[in-house]
């Protein structure tokens, strides 16, 4: 269709793909020279009711939904009886095709590829809408890290009773379907955390849980079989964070995430408390057992006890019922004086080394850290009105070159030419268990590209307290809604969500 014009005002550049249901072509406005992505019916489904329902609902959801991380729609029409939607042209890849390119993401950029997801779906949720279909393919990753969740082509609102199946076929892509949906019945927003848990267990793994010759085989295995962790498939993947994808994949709904916050508050945690164990403290089902593993359990029994039971009767009966045998004369020996024994120097895992990061973007700093393998917090920032390139960094807490152990936070100072105007008054009653207790209050945010970071807001030594009352103005660069979390000597003891305003 290259040159094709659609409706006297898009000229067809390029093809930049197909689906089940659609095309989608780059196009540009004749008149504003803006260029769109277009998404048309097959030629083949114009006729199918049921095909431009979905494509209808499709259009509908896409424009109902605005956030910078669901591809924006602009319009609708028909060219040659075949409707079309008119759409954000993102440049960059899908999650699939990153992945397949470079394999595994590491953890941290996996984690902020599953924040702004959640934060779309939050966002399509909190109207009504469950997208039915998460997977890489339907995930675009701009070449500045921003994450565009696109294709809600089999999206139901949330009221809406109707169940997944259309024309005696189950609707939806068989290696990310919860559980549910691959029996039939109806999805909420629950479903959508499963395949999102899915998608997230292929990009920090490389490969997806369940895999089969058929789709029969593999919803078979969301039914009835328990992934093996993670952390097992790469050990290079934090416990906090493979919980996190376990509690996301639980076969039953109730005991997944209630809802999106819950789980973007635990992948913010699992950046920086990656070996934590609370995901499932939390919860007071346990975390699933691998099925591999039980079954290692079971042999052990069968076979190990009674070999163990054999090996304590010869034990008990050479040391019972032997015959004692007298104890030979001993053999005069030379004394010999013994050369002490020098251990073997035990060598400590490597840690990593702090690099550079002065003078660096924040941006560029933290992907530089997390690279490393450290984690991050951002102190308050220093002002002058006289620095000359403002959102770098002017402070790390390490000299460069220095070795650390990787769960312990590096703190970097940002250069800013002038206090944020956005600021929130906060207080909170806690006990303070001890003299000298260190009391911080954090927060979470992004830079403009989507690179996750903790904010240090506020830190102050206090004493042993009952009750203490801990009072502070927390700063933030823009107006928005956040999660305040009260840490004491590390420990994570309140939250309160409060908003910033000047």
């Amino acid at each position: 269709m290259t040159g094709t014009v659609i409706g006297d005002t898009y000229r067809v550049m390029e093809s930049l793909g197909a689906g089940g249901m659609a095309q989608v072509y780059k196009v540009v406005h004749m008149r504003a020279k803006q260029v769109y992505a277009l998404k048309i019916l097959k030629a083949e489904f114009a006729g199918d009711a049921e095909f431009l329902r979905r494509f209808e609902r499709e259009a509908m959801a896409c424009l109902s939904l605005q956030h910078e991380n669901i591809v924006r729609a602009y319009g609708m029409g028909q060219f040659e009886g075949r409707p079309y939607i008119v759409m954000e042209y993102v440049e960059g890849e899908t999650l699939k095709e990153r992945v397949q390119r470079t394999g595994a993401l590491p953890p941290h950029k996996a984690i902020a590829v599953g924040c702004q997801l959640l934060d779309a779906l939050a966002v399509a949720h909190g109207s009504g809408i469950i997208h039915r279909d998460i997977k890489p393919q339907n995930i675009i990753l701009t070449k500045r890290g921003k994450v565009k969740l696109t294709d809600f082509g089999i999206a139901r609102e949330l009221n809406n009773s109707t169940r997944t199946y259309a024309g005696g076929n189950v609707i939806g892509s068989a290696h990310y379907m919860p559980p549910e949906q691959a029996r039939g019945e109806q999805v909420d927003a629950a479903g959508d955390l499963y395949s999102l848990g899915v998608t997230l267990y292929e990009t920090v793994t490389g490969r997806v849980p369940f895999s089969g010759e058929t789709a029969v085989a593999i919803a078979l295995q969301h039914l009835q079989t328990n992934p093996m962790p993670p952390q097992a498939v790469n050990d290079e993947i934090p416990a906090a964070l493979s919980d996190v994808i376990l509690r996301a994949l639980a076969k039953k709904a109730a005991h997944r995430y209630p809802d999106c916050a819950t789980m973007r508050a635990d992948l913010v945690r699992a950046l920086t408390d990656p070996q934590g164990d609370f995901v499932f403290a939390k919860e007071k089902h346990a975390a699933p057992r691998d099925r591999k593993n039980t079954t290692y359990y079971w042999l052990f029994g069968a076979l190990g006890l009674p070999i163990f039971a054999l090996l304590l009767y010869f034990i008990f009966y050479r040391s019972i019922c032997a015959v004692p045998t007298p104890p030979e004369p001993p053999t005069p020996t030379p004394t010999l004086t013994a050369a002490p024994v020098t251990p073997e120097p035990t060598i400590p895992p490597e840690r990593p080394a702090m690099p550079e990061v002065l003078g660096l973007p924040l941006a560029d700093a933290l992907r530089k850290l997390y690279d490393a393998g450290f984690t991050v917090l951002i102190s308050s920032p220093l002002i002058d009105e006289n620095i000359e390139n403002p959102g770098t960094i002017l402070g790390q807490s390490l000299a460069p070159g220095v070795r650390t152990n990787a769960d312990t936070p590096i703190t970097l100072t940002v250069a800013r030419a002038a206090p944020s105007k956005y600021f929130a008054d906060l207080s909170f009653t806690a006990d303070i268990p001890h003299n000298g207790c260190e009391v911080r209050l954090v927060y979470e945010t992004a830079t403009e590209d989507g690179v996750p970071y903790i904010v240090l807001a506020y830190s102050e030594i206090r004493d042993r307290e009952e009750g203490a009352l801990i009072v502070a103005r927390v700063r933030s660069i823009d107006a928005a809604t956040r999660t305040i979390y009260l840490y004491i000597d590390g420990v994570l003891v309140a939250s309160k969500d409060v908003k910033f305003s000047d």
